[in-house]
């Protein structure tokens, strides 16, 4: 994806950008009246909402590298507003519009960058707030989160099986991902870990093994996470492979670009994605 590109197009609209907004808002409500009742609101009011909309792009198109600030917003846009009962197909809707009008206002090179962006940096995440039943505390840690690892994962504690030396906590994401995380009895009762409680795992892009989903390879490992390859980008020595998941989680490997070779991934190609319990870190905030 060429974030460059996005935030340079969204400079070029200039004044225009209230404009295709406004022309969103309208095509949208021409094409799928069923929103109007979603999205009525008084005139001053709907200026108001109006200027958040721009807020949210021109946030895109700022930081849409930096996923580290743009996936937690996200998240917490798609958990605002959960109340309006909205859905991934939804989205996908006022995906297709918004690039409708964008296509009026910029080139075809634009719209693609734009697309890009949508389905794997904000539907993905929006939708996984959409889905996330987390109480304000909760969502306040989601944006207050910040650490060097690329792969984080608000889920729920299925189950915790103790030991004398070790605890085996499964956890459940958005989309009945299953992740198991190894930790001592201490590390969760610091945690303050319970069975329904929700937390944070994150797993080391580097630690993140892949194989074709259609191997006949059995692995050692307990964790195994499928999904559609959405990105593969990297340098001459490594290889960024990001993965949408069935809950919409956005899962990246870093892997050496000769692996990468080898395995001849390409976007939208199902793989499996496999690392070891003890390089699942949880977390909560204090």
């Amino acid at each position: 994806m060429d974030t460059e590109l996005i935030g340079k197009s969204w400079d070029q609209l200039a004044n225009k950008q209230q404009d295709v907004i406004a022309s969103f808002y309208r095509r949208c409500l021409e094409i799928y009246p069923e929103y109007k009742e979603l999205f009525y609101q008084p005139a001053d009011e709907l200026e108001h909402a109006m200027k958040k909309i721009v807020k949210t792009i021109a946030l895109l198109a700022r930081v849409a590298g930096e996923t580290e600030v743009l996936h937690p917003h996200m998240t917490k846009l798609g958990h605002k507003y959960r109340h309006y009962k909205l859905s991934k197909n939804d989205l996908l809707k006022f995906k297709d519009v918004f690039l409708q009008v964008l296509k009026e206002f910029c080139d075809e090179s634009c719209v693609i960058v734009w697309d890009e962006a949508f389905e794997q940096h904000v539907i993905p995440y929006m939708v996984q707030g959409l889905e996330l039943s987390m109480p304000d505390h909760l969502k306040r840690r989601l944006v207050d989160l910040q650490t060097s690892t690329r792969n984080q994962f608000l889920g729920t504690v299925t189950t915790i099986k103790k030991t004398a030396l070790l605890a085996e906590v499964i956890l459940t994401l958005p989309g009945n991902d299953q992740l198991i995380a190894m930790l001592t009895p201490e590390g969760v009762a610091r945690l303050n870990l319970v069975e329904g409680g929700e937390v944070y795992a994150m797993i080391r892009a580097p630690q993140v093994m892949l194989m074709h989903v259609d191997t006949d390879l059995k692995v050692s490992s307990r964790n195994s996470l499928c999904g559609k390859v959405v990105d593969v980008t990297g340098s001459v020595i490594n290889a960024r492979v990001l993965i949408e998941l069935p809950g919409g989680n956005i899962l990246q490997s870093l892997i050496t670009r000769d692996a990468a070779d080898e395995l001849r991934i390409q976007i939208g190609e199902r793989v499996c994605a496999f690392f070891h319990s003890k390089d699942v870190t949880l977390a909560v905030r204090a």
